[in-house]
């Protein structure tokens, strides 16, 4: 089991990482290196049952990762500043993720491992 985190090095503003812990060991699991405005992004993190892991990054990309390895999985560029969490809904049988940025809400369908623009 992992806990997932954005870490930020208040010493060094260029350091942001979005970190897994191993929850029982406290190991660094994997960890991604942030580009970007720090300033300027209040984006969350969302993990899934399915073992998928959502977040604005500095830069403005949407992307997903695979939680167990940190791998990338899929990536939308925005160039948004963001302003909230990604979230998750169902409705009819399929899943979506959201998150707002700049003055858009962005969607996305989950659909049998794929990622569709809603």
């Amino acid at each position: 089991m992992q806990h997932i985190e954005l870490l930020h090095d208040a010493a060094c503003l260029d350091r942001v990482r979005l970190r897994a812990l191993d929850i029982e060991t406290g190991n660094v699991a994997w960890e991604v290196r942030q580009f970007g405005s720090t300033e300027a992004n209040y984006s969350g993190v969302l993990a899934t049952s399915g073992g998928v892991v959502f977040y604005g990054e500095t830069a403005g990309g949407f992307s997903a990762l695979d939680a167990r390895s940190g791998n990338p999985l899929w990536h939308f560029d925005t160039t948004q500043i963001w302003k909230g969490s990604p979230m998750t809904s169902l409705d009819h049988g399929r899943q979506y993720v959201a998150i707002a940025g700049g003055s858009t809400i962005y969607s996305f369908a989950l659909d049998s491992g794929a990622i569709d623009q809603k």
